[in-house]
């Protein structure tokens, strides 16, 4: 009795920081973000917008469409686009828009990071033109004011900025929705809760802008960033600082990756992320004391919503059976209860959030129409 009763308190502990945490993150992302200011400023930075195109090809159009509407001035930006061998017809498709086309060898560099470290190497040649540089994934439709946003957080003195990176989702059944749900509440949720309070946010490797400075200092810590830490952990560690611009979206469309042999392959990939990096993220925590590294280890270990949600559910059960049919107190029945229902609040954070961008999208026609034209006047122009 003695083991099972210190065993549910650890169990209950661990729980109730993961959990109250994230709900935190959750309550401060409502919380109404401070007014913009009306005086807007100058457009003082130039910009170049890559994109990879991978095997996307037939994804650039749109997104070269949406590129070229932004409402920035024309000739303080140029899309680059990055094509792999075998991507001719996007490549061509992408110099009638006007881009910019770099070919590369694709079985050259077959790692994420080394397909980024190249790319800086390539991109330093602009490196004196352009005051920063930005990184898009084909595919997706960058708000109109993307650059503007950009240009004003540089303005205010930002180094690294992750704009939203949402997904759209038009139907499907619940188990795809609560996929899109948690995706929202990890993306976009979580990283307004963390601007609210002053800590980094996470790199998503879409719609990444970078001072150009400053990414040809970080150009090894940012390919580790990719591939040892999966996205999960923040440049904080080397001295550099990441903001959160929510006012820039990059829209994309969402593709159910939940089948069973990739979420086996990803719980593998977190289990040996957590495995490698816990017990570093522990002692570093402890050394420094910071809210920064804690957020870090936090993130670190917190499973995916649907475990912990799922995980929550089966707690309750459990200790509900121990209490009707068994001598266990019913202090942990209600403790879990307590718990479930703090995630479920979290969760229902993220459906409203959700709710919120769709009908914020249906009520704002009109600033599709103004990228629309801005992008006619170039084309003009040019």
């Amino acid at each position: 009795m003695i083991i099972y009763v210190i065993f549910q308190s650890l169990l209950i502990l661990v729980a109730a920081i993961l959990i109250g945490y994230q709900l935190l993150l959750g309550l401060l992302a409502l919380m109404p973000q401070h007014e913009q200011r009306a005086e807007q400023v100058a457009f003082n930075h130039s910009f170049l917008l890559v994109i990879h195109l991978q095997n996307k090809e037939q994804e650039i159009s749109k997104t070269l469409y949406s590129l070229y509407g932004l409402v920035y001035p024309w000739n303080l930006f140029e899309v680059l686009v990055i094509a792999d061998y075998g991507t001719g017809n996007a490549a061509n498709v992408a110099r009638k828009f006007g881009a910019t086309v770099l070919e590369r060898e694709s079985d050259q560099y077959k790692g994420r990071s080394d397909v980024l470290c190249w790319a800086l190497e390539q991109i330093r040649l602009w490196e004196e033109k352009y005051d920063a540089i930005v990184v898009i994934e084909p595919g997706g439709l960058i708000s109109g004011n993307f650059l503007e946003v950009m240009n004003q957080h540089l303005e205010e003195g930002s180094n690294i900025l992750q704009s939203s990176n949402l997904k759209v989702l038009t139907s499907g059944p619940w188990r795809i929705k609560f996929a899109h749900t948690a995706r929202l509440i990890y993306n976009h949720v979580n990283s307004l809760g963390r601007k609210k309070l002053g800590l980094d946010t996470r790199l998503m490797g879409n719609g990444i802008c970078f001072k150009t400075k400053v990414l040809k200092n970080i150009s090894m810590e940012l390919s580790q960033t990719i591939d040892d830490f999966d996205d999960r952990m923040p440049l904080h560690m080397n001295g550099v600082r990441t903001d959160f611009a929510p006012e820039a979206i990059v829209w994309s469309q969402f593709y159910d990756s939940s089948g069973e042999r990739q979420s086996h392959k990803a719980r593998d990939s977190q289990f040996q992320i957590v495995k490698k990096n816990v017990r570093h993220f522990i002692n570093r925590f402890i050394d420094n004391k910071s809210l920064q590294d804690f957020d870090t280890l936090v993130s670190l270990i917190t499973p995916p919503l649907k475990a912990l949600f799922m995980g929550t559910t089966g707690m309750v059960i459990i200790n509900w059976a121990l209490w009707r049919f068994g001598n266990i107190s019913a202090s942990f029945f209600w403790i879990w209860i307590t718990l479930l229902v703090m995630v479920t609040i979290y969760l229902l954070i993220g459906i409203a959030t959700d709710r919120a961008f769709f009908l914020d999208l249906n009520n704002k026609p009109q600033k599709t129409k103004k990228s629309n034209l801005s992008g006619t006047i170039r084309s003009e122009h040019e």
